[in-house]
């Protein structure tokens, strides 16, 4: 979580810094005497703090307007990412009923049907955010296991076009929260 002002990390870090350097010798690292390093100090912090950020949105996130929303993993990878989530993300955010999607996501597996939209968006963020998981396990990476294409198949399946603004359900919010959780794992707080 990101804070802005005076509470920010950011500005704790200057302040710290400022500490740091006034506890020193009386002297900064040139040599210069206190009032002439605090003159350069007030000079060095004049680049806004809005210009420093450890959150990383200003990185652009890969969009792939072609991807294939309906496509699935292989059943075992599936399979992988879904307990991954299960186990490492789900105590902790408790977002949908495991007994329920579980159930669903057995009976979608063994007996293939056309389910909602945003149910397979769900499936989706589920899959992207345990195979995040196993990527930050593994330190594995490329091919069908890139966690971005699950999250723009979630895209196109359920927010894209006007289904942001129409009339929310609970799927809907789940969705949005599960994206919103994945990019907070990203580092990109602000989107």
């Amino acid at each position: 979580m990101g804070f802005f002002g005076k509470n920010s990390e950011i500005s704790w870090m200057q302040r710290l810094e400022d500490e740091v350097e006034g506890r020193s010798q009386g002297l900064d690292d040139s040599g210069m005497a206190l009032d002439q390093a605090t003159s350069t100090q007030e000079q060095r912090h004049d680049v806004p703090t809005t210009t420093v950020s450890y959150h990383l949105d200003d990185l652009q996130l890969p969009l792939m307007d072609c991807v294939d929303a309906y496509a699935l993993p292989p059943k075992e990878l599936a399979d992988q990412f879904f307990t991954a989530f299960m186990e490492s993300v789900h105590p902790a955010f408790m977002v949908i009923r495991k007994s329920i999607f579980s159930a669903q996501y057995r009976q979608f597996f063994s007996q293939p049907s056309n389910p909602p939209r945003r149910w397979l968006a769900i499936l989706n963020m589920v899959f992207a955010l345990g195979c995040r998981y196993q990527h930050l396990l593994d330190h594995a990476g490329g091919g069908d296991l890139d966690d971005v294409l699950y999250l723009n198949r979630a895209r196109k399946l359920a927010l894209s076009g006007n289904m942001l603004f129409e009339h929310a359900d609970l799927q809907q919010i789940q969705v949005e929260f599960l994206v919103a959780l994945y990019l907070l794992s990203m580092g990109q707080v602000n989107r």
